[in-house]
């Protein structure tokens, strides 16, 4: 018997949850897609299928467990970045506070809401994950004369701005100092587009 078998044995149930759940992050970002299945969750943590349905009855289970980590790191940020200041300063706060999440954690958060919503929805971490948006894109609402339906657009206009940024540096093909000028420069001159001249 390997040593990887003879390790895991002696996980406790919350280690191993979060040995699973890791092996299924790092099976999204490494595969861009949600194609895999409790094989290759096992196989990734050196397991048994059986042994994974101990703790998951399926992917989607895993998925909504992984989004809900990643969305409770995301609020976290958010919540760090802060509400000061004028609607430009919080913005581009918020900006920056998700730029930091998809280099620390990858869009793990875009992957599984792209995918997963096309067969079946997340049970226990879509109605977190819209209320996140709603939240963000009142902020921006009044101050922009929005409808709420326009805010929750501009708020994805605004998100591809770290999300691209961030998969440059993931990439290594920008520096993080550098993703900073572009996205404060980027995402002020959005908001700045949208305010109401008298």
């Amino acid at each position: 018997m390997d040593q990887a078998r003879v390790r895991n044995r002696k996980l406790s149930a919350d280690d191993r949850i979060d040995e699973i759940v890791d092996a299924v992050r790092d099976l999204v970002l490494t595969e861009r897609s949600l194609t895999f299945g409790m094989n290759e969750i096992a196989a990734t943590i050196g397991s048994s299928r059986a042994l994974v349905y101990v703790y998951f009855e399926s992917v989607g289970q895993i998925l909504d467990e992984l989004c809900l980590r990643q969305l409770d790191l995301l609020k976290e940020r958010l919540d760090a970045a802060g509400g000061r200041g004028d609607l430009l300063a919080r913005a581009v706060a918020q900006a920056r506070a998700y730029f930091d999440h998809l280099v620390a954690e990858g869009p793990v958060l875009h992957f599984i809401m792209r995918e997963r919503n096309a067969d079946s929805p997340l049970v226990q971490s879509i109605a977190p994950f819209r209320a996140m948006l709603r939240s963000i894109a009142s902020e921006v609402a009044a101050p922009l004369q929005f409808t709420p339906r326009e805010a929750l657009v501009f708020v994805e206009l605004l998100s591809a701005v770290p999300e691209s940024l961030a998969d440059q540096v993931r990439a290594g093909t920008l520096g993080e100092p550098v993703a900073y000028d572009i996205l404060d420069r980027l995402v002020g001159d959005l908001i700045d587009d949208m305010r109401v001249r008298d």
